[in-house]
Formats: C-alpha cells, sequence, structure tokens
C-alpha cells in the first residue's frame, strides 16, 4: 500500500493505493460554490458524500448527489464536480477508483456469462446499508489490510452494488456441495497460518471462484475464511504466550503485521490484552495432605 497527501489553504485530499484501488479522502474547507474542469478516469469513480450536497455536470446533463449517497461515474466518461451551494462549514468526501476489470469479474460471475463491463440502473444510491457499507470499507483499506480481508471486503461490498442496481440481473449462484473441497481449504489454513493469503490461491485449492469459495466457507463454518484465519491465529497466539514466548515474536509468528494489530484483534476474542494475558503468574506450592 502507498499513500500521499495534499494540502492547500483550501482544501485537503489524502490518498492511498491498495492492490490497484485507489482511496481517496477530501476535506474542503467552507467556501463558495465552484466547479472543477471537465476530466475523465480511467476506473469507476465511486463517490460517499458525507455531509454536503454536490452535482455532477457530464455531456448529456447534470445530477445532483445529496448528502449521505454514494454516486458512480463509469470509466472514461467526461465529467464534473460542482458545489450547488455555498460550504458554511468544511465538507467531506470518500472516494474509490475501481478498475473496471475488478467489476466485470465479479458481474460476469453472478450474472453467470460474459459481459461487457456493467452499468447502473441509477446513478445515486441511497440505500444507507449499501452507503455505509462502502464507507467502512473506504476506512479499513486506508490502512494495512491482510490480503485475504482486503479481497473478501472488496467483494463483499460490491456484491450488492451489482445485485441490487446493475442494470444487467444478477443473481446469488447455487453453491454446489463442496464441502470435501472445503475441508481441504480449511486444513490448508492450519497449515499456513501465518502466510497473507489471497481468496486466488484458496479457491484455485478447492476448484472454487472466490465469490464460491467464500459463501461456502461461511456456510460451512459460520464465518469467511479471513475471520476464520484471524480467530485460528489468536488461538496460536494464546498457547505461544502461555508458554512464555516474547509478545513481539509471537505476533510474527502468527502472521500479525505489527503489534497494535495483534493486540487489537486478541482483546477482541480473548477480552484481554496479549501482555496481561502473558503476566508472569507466581507460582504457588501445595502442599499434600
Amino acid at each position: 500500500m502507498t499513500a500521499f497527501s495534499s494540502v492547500s489553504s483550501a482544501h485537503s485530499i489524502t490518498g492511498s493505493l491498495c492492490e490497484g484501488i485507489l482511496l481517496e479522502y477530501y476535506r474542503y474547507a467552507p467556501g463558495p460554490p465552484g466547479s472543477d474542469s471537465s476530466h475523465v478516469h480511467d476506473d469507476y469513480q465511486i463517490g460517499l458524500s458525507l455531509d454536503f450536497p454536490g452535482e455532477y455536470i457530464l455531456k448529456t446533463g447534470s445530477f445532483a448527489v445529496p448528502a449521505g449517497t454514494l454516486s458512480i461515474i463509469y470509466p472514461g466518461e467526461l465529467h464534473a464536480a460542482r458545489d450547488p451551494i455555498e460550504r458554511r462549514t468544511s465538507a467531506t468526501y470518500r472516494m474509490f477508483y475501481l478498475p473496471p476489470d475488478l467489476l466485470h469479474g465479479l458481474s460476469a460471475e453472478l450474472s453467470k456469462r460474459p459481459q461487457s463491463i456493467p452499468s447502473f440502473a441509477t446513478r445515486v444510491i441511497e440505500e444507507r446499508v449499501i452507503f455505509e457499507s462502502f464507507v467502512s470499507l473506504h476506512r479499513a483499506l486506508a490502512h494495512p489490510v491482510p490480503r485475504l480481508a482486503q479481497e473478501y471486503g472488496v467483494m463483499a461490498t460490491l456484491a450488492p452494488l451489482l445485485l441490487h442496481y446493475a442494470d444487467t440481473p444478477h443473481t446469488l449462484p447455487h453453491a454446489p456441495d463442496v464441502l470435501p473441497a472445503i475441508k481441504r481449504v480449511r486444513d490448508y489454513l492450519h497449515a499456513h497460518v501465518a502466510d497473507n493469503l489471497s481468496l486466488a490461491t484458496l479457491g484455485a485449492l478447492a476448484d472454487l471462484s472466490p465469490f464460491q469459495l467464500s459463501r461456502a466457507f461461511h456456510a460451512t463454518y459460520g464465518m469467511p475464511p479471513h475471520r476464520y484465519l484471524i480467530r485460528l491465529r489468536v488461538d496460536t497466539a494464546r498457547r505461544l504466550l502461555a508458554a512464555g514466548q516474547p509478545l513481539g515474536q509471537v505476533a510474527a509468528a502468527v502472521g500479525f503485521t505489527d503489534q497494535s494489530h495483534f493486540g487489537r484483534h486478541f482483546k477482541r476474542l480473548i477480552g484481554v490484552t496479549p501482555g496481561s494475558y502473558a503476566r508472569p503468574r507466581k507460582n504457588v506450592l501445595y502442599r499434600m495432605r
């Protein structure tokens, strides 16, 4: 992941790149209405207007973007953004720039037939659940995220958008009976607990697409592969800590990127910090009677 930032007297922009997805966070200072010049992007632009309305101007017309909604601009589409009213307070936005192949691949899998890159029945989506899921994904991807969790998060967030709003009808594919293959993936996770695995690797192991794998694994074990791996790592860490191994070594040994991530997940699942769990205990001698 790489990151950059730009700050001027008018606004600040922070960006990060995560596996080909460009993420940007905009914060505009109070000011009069204004617009930028017309331009195009090679990617889908998914905009999240957090607290201020906006407007997009296209060759074919314009459309309003109310605060708290998600907007879509297509790859190669000439557009300009405009503030329709004066900003009396700061305005904030989050942006995704998604490679067309990413949406095309998932859309083809959901529809079970080859097709062109997806289009959408509406440019502005007001459904709160979808909006909040994109906000949560943006926040998560702005920090280092294990590949398995990142891929699952992207897929789980994009799928409802395609299922409910893409022009081409989509349905969830039937999950075949793949219990032996899913058990094979589970065994692989146990054998590679510290590795930075991908859904593509696990899917190839089970001869399933990443989407099929995630659905079948969740149906079998009650959670997606990345959450299963996190719990497996924490359970492995408990044994290492109880055996007296140092915190820093344990975090690395079970695959966490740093002690902060290790500590957060450990406390969430166990209820105490790793340091508290590993605190030396006094030896107590019991007298047999």
